[in-house]
C-alpha cells in the first residue's frame, strides 16, 4: 500500500511539473531503434563474456591433459597439511584464473544496464501495457542499483529510481515523453562507462576477457602441436591433441571475428547514445549515427555465435 502511495505521489509530481507533447511517430521509431539495438548488444555481450570463461576453462583442461600434469605429492614444508588442498588449486587447477566468476559477474552487471535500459526505451515508445512499462522500469532501476563503479551518488540513482519506476502508472503520452527527458541524460554517462568496459574487454589489445582467451589458445595449440610431433602415443592421447588443438582454432577464429563486429557496434552505441537526447528534446528524428548502430548491431546479431559447440 505504502510502495502504491509513492508510485502516486511520483505520478502526480510529475503530472504537475512537467508538460508539452507526447513523442511524435518518427521519435518513438528512432527510440524504438535505439532501444532494440541496445538491448540485443547487451544481450550478446553477455553472451559473450560468460562463454569466454566457459572456453578458458575448457582449454585449460585440455592443456593440463596434454602435458599429463601431476601435483608434487605434498605441499611445501611452509604450507600447513591444512591448506594442501587451497594450494593444490590456486598453483595448478585454478581454471578460470583471470576470468573467474566474480570477475565476470562483475561485467555482466555492467552490461545488463545497456539491456534493461532498451527494454525500457521500447516499453516507453510501443503500445506497451501498463504491466509492461512497470516492470521494464523497475528491471531497469534495480540494475543500474548494481552497477559497478557507478559514476552517480546515492540520491542520484534514488531518484532516478524513483522518476523511472513511478512512470508505470503514466499511459500518458506527453507524460512518457517528459519522463523519458529526465531518464535519458542521466543515463548517457552510465552508457559511456559500459562502452568503455566492453571495449577494453572485447579489444584483445586491451589486455582484458578476449586478451585472456588468446592467450589460453595459443598455450593449448603450441602443446598440442609438439605433442602431436612426436610419434608413439596411445589414440586416445592422439584424439586428445586433435581436440585440443581444434578447440584452440575454434577459440582464435571466434575472437578474430567477433571482436571487429563488436567494437564496431560499441563505437555506434557512443555516437547514438550522443544523439538521443537530441530526438527526445529537438524533435530531430531520422538520425544517421542511431541508423547505423541499429545496422551494426543487427549486422552482429546475424554473425556473431556464442561458444556453444566445440569446434
Amino acid at each position: 500500500m505504502k510502495r502504491r502511495a509513492v508510485q502516486l505521489y511520483w505520478c502526480l509530481i510529475v503530472a504537475v511539473y512537467l508538460g508539452g507533447c507526447g513523442l511524435t511517430s518518427a521519435q518513438r521509431k528512432d527510440l524504438e531503434s535505439f532501444g532494440n539495438a541496445a538491448s540485443t548488444l547487451g544481450a550478446t555481450c553477455k553472451e559473450q563474456l560468460i562463454a569466454s570463461r566457459a572456453s578458458v576453462i575448457d582449454m585449460k583442461r585440455y592443456r593440463l591433459a596434454i602435458d599429463k600434469m601431476k601435483l608434487p605429492p605434498s605441499p611445501p614444508d611452509d604450507v600447513p597439511q591444512a591448506g594442501a588442498r587451497e594450494y593444490y588449486f590456486s598453483r595448478a587447477l585454478n581454471l578460470d584464473a583471470g576470468l573467474d566468476k566474480s570477475n565476470i559477474d562483475t561485467r555482466v552487471a555492467a552490461v545488463d544496464v545497456l539491456q534493461r535500459y532498451g527494454k525500457l526505451l521500447v516499453a516507453f515508445t510501443t503500445e506497451s501495457h501498463e504491466k509492461e512499462i512497470t516492470e521494464a522500469a523497475g528491471e531497469f532501476a534495480k540494475s543500474v542499483g548494481k552497477f559497478p563503479g557507478n559514476p552517480m551518488t546515492g540520491e542520484e540513482i534514488d531518484g532516478l529510481g524513483r522518476i523511472v519506476t513511478s512512470a508505470g502508472g503514466i499511459l500518458v503520452e506527453h507524460h512518457k515523453k517528459e519522463v523519458l527527458e529526465n531518464v535519458v541524460p542521466k543515463v548517457a554517462p552510465l552508457i559511456e562507462k559500459i562502452c568503455d568496459s566492453l571495449e577494453q574487454d572485447f579489444d584483445p589489445k586491451n589486455g582484458k576477457v578476449y586478451a585472456n582467451v588468446l592467450t589460453v589458445q595459443n598455450r593449448l595449440a603450441d602443446a598440442a602441436i609438439e605433442g602431436l610431433k612426436i610419434p608413439g602415443e596411445s589414440m586416445s592421447d592422439r584424439l586428445l591433441l586433435i581436440d585440443g588443438f581444434a578447440l584452440a582454432e575454434k577459440s582464435k577464429k571466434t575472437v578474430e571475428t567477433t571482436s571487429p563486429q563488436i567494437l564496431k557496434s560499441i563505437s555506434s552505441l557512443r555516437k547514438a547514445n550522443r544523439e538521443l537526447a537530441d530526438v527526445i528534446r529537438s524533435h530531430k528524428v531520422g538520425l544517421k549515427d542511431i541508423k547505423e548502430f541499429g545496422k551494426d548491431v543487427s549486422d552482429l546479431s546475424k554473425g556473431v555465435k556464442p561458444y556453444l559447440d566445440r569446434f
